[in-house]
């Protein structure tokens, strides 16, 4: 299995879509579509899952070029901040570093452009990470924040129920969760769940696992293995079993 690794360079990514899992200075942070993580030199950490349609952007800076940024964003010169820098950015920044991304790695720019061009790239996501947190609703149309607040108390709620409570039809709920959250509200509840199986798992037996998984929001566990094998890419019971013994676990495939 692959171990958890450091190096001089620092580290952004952005998420575009799909769900992984980081292991960042031990600490266990799951990334979802518009997620940015800041990873300093001396953060030690590895991707450990991911679904099928996990795709995300990854920057790595020189140590050069670091410092040529520190004077605008002070905490680059960090080598390792105390804790895990993540968060999500509203759906128009993401878009907007997302285009920038695709230009810039064509490498069609002459040299002096891409430079400038990775400097406003960092220097917009920075400015984002700041103010454009999504679990403080600010980025976010109301209906959409109060079902994903709705979701995280009680996973059980289905569409109807999440419309009558944030006063919107189901079907304008539905489109307006995908767009703004980039994830439908079926998929979110079933990672809700997920990650909460996995906080409960570790360590328990095969045997357990029905139980765990039940008691994690799933209705059966064929529903849960479903969407375990859809967003992992193997069934439970072989990636923990794999997990264990110390094995590389399977990848999802594309």
């Amino acid at each position: 299995m692959a171990e958890p690794h450091a190096h001089d360079e620092f580290e952004v990514n952005l998420v575009t879509s799909g769900r992984g899992t980081y292991l960042v200075a031990g600490e266990r942070t799951v990334l979802r579509p518009r997620s940015l993580i800041w990873l300093f030199p001396e953060q030690e950490h590895i991707l450990q899952d991911f679904t099928r349609d996990f795709t995300m952007w990854i920057l790595v800076l020189s140590s050069e070029f670091t410092e040529q940024m520190v004077p605008r964003i002070p905490i680059l010169a960090e080598r390792d901040p105390g804790s895990v820098l993540v968060r999500t950015l509203p759906s128009k920044c993401v878009r907007l570093l997302d285009e920038i991304a695709q230009e810039l790695s064509t490498g069609f720019q002459p040299l002096d452009c891409h430079e400038l061009g990775l400097a406003w790239w960092l220097a917009s996501a920075w400015n984002a990470y700041e103010h454009g947190d999504s679990e403080d609703a600010g980025s976010l149309h109301s209906a959409v924040a109060r079902a994903m607040a709705l979701l995280r108390e009680d996973p059980s709620k289905n569409l109807k129920a999440l419309a009558r409570e944030t006063r919107i039809s189901p079907s304008q709920l539905s489109r307006l969760f995908k767009r703004q959250a980039g994830i439908s509200i079926t998929d979110f509840r079933n990672s809700l769940r997920l990650d909460a199986f996995v906080d409960r798992c570790d360590g328990a037996p095969d045997s357990a696992m029905f139980a765990i998984a039940k008691d994690a929001g799933f209705g059966s566990y064929a529903q849960f293995s479903r969407v375990f094998r859809r967003q992992m890419g193997c069934s439970p019971e072989t990636y923990y079993r794999m997990a264990r013994q110390g094995k590389q676990v399977p990848s999802p495939t594309t």
